[in-house]
């Protein structure tokens, strides 16, 4: 039972997670990046967000510009 779940599609591999919203103007690998962010936050709430972070390589992202707006 998925009950409100979403089930996301990363390559092969699906993840079914509690909703998480992501602004529309995210587009390709910079989606993607806080895609893997989100997920890691939910398949680790044990990981601080700096832990987080870290481990998804995102500490000091920033959407490309010429790619993504918000």
């Amino acid at each position: 039972f998925y009950g409100n779940l979403v089930r996301i599609q990363k390559g092969n591999k699906i993840f079914y997670t509690n909703p998480i919203i992501i602004k529309n103007g995210l587009k390709g690998e910079d989606l993607d990046r806080v895609v893997e962010h989100e997920m890691h936050h939910q398949n680790h709430p044990e990981d601080s967000e700096l832990k987080t972070r870290e481990k998804t390589r995102t500490q000091n992202f920033e959407p490309h510009r010429l790619v993504s707006y918000i």
